[in-house]
């Protein structure tokens, strides 16, 4: 579709238009003209992984409703030589190729946690003293509450391998890292989780996601040197205790966002700690910068079976080949920007070759240039699937849908492929 249609771009006069005609195209941002060629930088990648969870606040509106979305542009790409690379445009969008179904309401457990498998989405309330965990199906029937009383909870995953999910977080936020294994059709009863036993001294957990080699990795916040900070649990095996991979001899660092990607025995953990992106070996190891030119904005982090991803505040995305080896030491390229220009950006996550992202948007401009958009990897024509929408959140994968949540906590499905018109 963005080639079919890619000749229809509009140019406007400074300063340009952030609302566009019905069939516009919208040049990108400086920022990201700046790549040159569209879809020539980086590598092919395969299919994403639906594992996985993230923290979100939500907010709301009513299905389909939103803004205006997307970055602002810069009509200089308008004036591109006809023969020249076409810069990559801002594909606005569109409910009929896009339709979206509320899966969830707005509720008082906010801001939301959301994971997903296949099949179902799970929703949390983040850092609160007690909370409920439900799961809703993306057929979009009725929700299930499948946990009552959860303690502060930081984060959530629900591998499509497992028949539990995983909350991780503290009883207070000064005491010691909880992580709690829940099945998913409520079956252990909404208050009996299975705790996990993390090892000795193990902090405030602050976030968890499912790797490919069927296990759970948990990070934490250190409070003294020497402090564990990584863990991981097997999801098939029944056992009720966690291994140690990773100690920090830094206090006050943070784990935000974790992702992980590799096949065999070289596969590698991504973490973002105090903002920078690390990268460490599965089984336990060194840990080592992903980047070639180290940044310490960056927010949120997720990988393939190629390449890791992240998104940065100063607004951008970028791509990197996966790091290989047993020690997670072999590298390729440098990394790559693949879009630029973007407000409050969070999660990312990749699916079908394509890349896909949330950004909230102004919330002092009713969360203007939010929604959540899509690229293929390697960068190329950004199409928005989902709008402003009151401010998204985050974003999570089933089988055939990218789910959000937005600030006002209403989680929300959209189909991950347009839907063809007749």
């Amino acid at each position: 579709m963005p080639h079919q249609i890619s000749r229809t771009v509009c140019r406007f006069g400074p300063p340009l238009l952030l609302v566009l005609a019905a069939g516009c195209l919208r040049t990108l941002d400086e920022s990201l003209i700046d790549q040159g060629q569209a879809g020539s930088a980086g590598t092919s990648g395969g299919a994403g992984s639906d594992a996985g969870g993230s923290a979100g606040s939500d907010a709301g509106g009513s299905s389909g409703a939103g803004g205006s979305s997307g970055a602002a542009g810069s009509d200089a790409a308008a004036d591109a030589p006809e023969d020249g690379p076409r810069p990559p445009v801002l594909i606005p969008y569109d409910a009929a190729a896009y339709p979206i179904l509320t899966l969830g309401a707005a509720g008082a457990d906010l801001p939301a946690l959301i994971a997903a498998d296949a099949s179902s989405v799970y929703r949390t309330g983040a850092h609160l003293a007690s909370t409920n965990v439900s799961r809703m199906p993306v057929d979009g029937t009725s929700a299930v509450n499948i946990h009552s009383g959860a303690k502060k909870p930081a984060g959530l995953s629900a591998p499509s391998a497992s028949l539990f999910v995983y909350i991780v977080g503290s009883q207070e936020f000064a005491s010691a890292g909880t992580l709690l294994r829940i099945a998913k059709d409520g079956s252990q009863g909404p208050s009996a989780p299975a705790f996990i036993t993390p090892p000795a001294g193990f902090p405030p957990a602050t976030s968890v996601t499912a790797g490919p080699d069927n296990y759970v990795y948990v990070g934490a916040t250190t409070r003294a040197s020497g402090s564990p900070q990584l863990l991981r649990l097997s999801i098939l095996a029944a056992t009720t205790s966690a291994e140690l991979i990773y100690t920090s001899e830094n206090k006050d660092e943070t784990v935000g966002d974790l992702a992980v990607g590799g096949l065999g025995s070289a596969v590698c953990v991504y973490s973002v700690v105090n903002r920078r992106l690390y990268v460490m070996p599965a089984v336990g190891g060194v840990r080592a910068p992903a980047l070639e030119a180290p940044v310490d904005d960056v927010v949120g982090v997720g990988t393939d079976s190629v390449n890791f991803y992240f998104t940065r505040s100063s607004g951008e995305v970028w791509q990197r080949a996966l790091f290989k080896g047993q020690a997670c030491d072999e590298r390729g390229a440098a990394e790559v920007k693949i879009a630029g220009g973007f407000t409050g950006l969070a999660d990312v996550i990749s699916y079908d070759g394509l890349v896909a992202w949330a950004a909230q948007g102004d919330p002092g401009k009713s969360f203007e240039g939010g929604g959540v958009f899509t690229t293929p990897i390697g960068g190329g024509d950004v199409t928005t699937i989902a709008p402003a929408d009151g401010g998204v959140d985050a974003i999570a994968s089933t089988a055939n849908h990218v789910v959000y949540t937005t600030t006002t906590g209403l989680i929300r499905r959209i189909p991950k492929r347009a839907v063809v018109q007749p």
